[in-house]
């Protein structure tokens, strides 16, 4: 996999760092189940994997887990504004996540497998000659 080397992509740094936190924080929620006590944990041995890498179409993000996983009934639902899983939160996060890569020129894609975990890859668009790309 051709790794990023001079690409650069343009985005504005305070609503990218929301897009990696709220990724993240979702991945390690979704792991940890019911809060900090280890045998409460969805899985035994919680995992999060950050990657980038370069694509044909774009530069791409992915934040993995190793978590529970995502139902085909949620992966439905999972984008729609104020639809959430847990007891907290606002069910926000990802939809707004996807508007603020759009909103750069890219999207989001969401794989999951029950019971394996989930995989968030956000991409844009990027260009390899050490410019950056005008968003």
């Amino acid at each position: 996999m051709p790794g990023l080397g001079d690409t650069r992509v343009s985005f504005d740094q305070a609503r990218m760092s929301r897009v990696v936190v709220n990724l993240l924080t979702n991945a390690s929620e979704a792991m940890v189940g019911k809060g900090d006590d280890p045998t409460l944990f969805a899985v035994k041995e919680p995992r999060i994997s950050v990657s980038t890498r370069q694509t044909v179409r774009s530069v791409e993000m992915t934040v993995a887990d190793n978590g529970p996983g995502i139902s085909a009934e949620n992966m439905k639902k999972v984008l729609e504004p104020l639809f959430t899983t847990k007891n907290f939160g606002t069910g926000l996060g990802p939809p707004a996540v996807e508007k603020n890569i759009e909103e750069h020129g890219g999207g989001l894609e969401i794989v999951s497998t029950e019971g394996r975990g989930a995989r968030f890859t956000a991409w844009f668009p990027g260009k390899a000659d050490g410019e950056p790309k005008v968003a």
